[in-house]
């Protein structure tokens, strides 16, 4: 048992620095609400009562990080984007949950509990701090003349630092491109310009009054479907 607290320990001491690294090296354009600060505080926390073994305080810290981890989780995936350092936080908070399972084996039914409400109120708290940018903020972004038009206008917020921006450029838009021609109008926009812009790249599709808003690296063929259905085309 004395090297699962050991191992249990090392793990925690790796998160905070992890978590160090994403606030450091992440871009910042991409995620405006830089959590890697409040992860390391809290990941250092957790190392303490580790440390002077407060049980009780550390399992429930540790129900909250999953529920946290979850809520990012589930945010990532429905906005179409992946970032390395929060897979990497939670796997190390999953590989905390399992020593910590070994050691107290009621962990596990605290963490089946209290994960759904502690994951609501994580996602309703992460929602507030970082809302995603509406429609209506990013009009005026959108090139002249596309009410008259049948294309479908596509304005990418991008940052030149941000390598998920560099991802679409890369591996996403030559596939848009490649299956939609000439029906989709392409323009690239400073995000910092503007301040409804919270994540890069964010895809602004339009065409008439229909908006649509993409926060973060999309998926290629969610665009290429969203651009069909503006066109009319199930």
């Amino acid at each position: 048992m004395r090297k699962i607290e050991i191992a249990t320990r090392v793990v925690a001491a790796v998160q905070v620095l992890h978590c160090v690294c994403a606030a450091l090296f992440a871009c910042a354009a991409c995620q405006k609400l830089n959590l890697g600060w409040l992860g390391a505080a809290f990941y250092g926390a957790l190392l303490v009562c580790f440390l002077r073994r407060w049980d009780a305080v550390a399992n429930l810290m540790l129900c909250a990080a999953i529920a946290v981890h979850a809520a990012l989780a589930v945010r990532m995936l429905s906005e179409g984007y992946a970032c390395g350092f929060c897979i990497g936080a939670a796997i190390g908070c999953v590989a905390l949950v399992v020593l910590r399972t070994i050691q107290f084996h009621g962990l596990l039914r605290a963490v089946s509990i209290y994960l759904i409400p502690l994951s609501l109120v994580a996602s309703t708290v992460l929602g507030w701090a970082s809302p995603a940018p509406q429609a209506a903020d990013l009009s005026q972004s959108v090139p002249a003349g596309s009410r008259a038009t049948n294309t479908v206008k596509m304005v990418v917020f991008e940052n030149s630092e941000c390598p998920y921006c560099e991802r679409f450029r890369r591996e996403v838009l030559p596939l848009v491109q490649a299956i939609c021609g000439d029906t989709v109008a392409l323009t690239f926009a400073n995000a910092d310009a503007n301040p409804a812009v919270r994540v890069t790249p964010t895809i602004l599709l339009a065409r008439g009054d229909d908006r649509r808003v993409y926060e973060g690296l999309p998926n290629a063929q969610m665009l290429i479907r969203e651009i069909g259905r503006m066109h009319g085309r199930q």
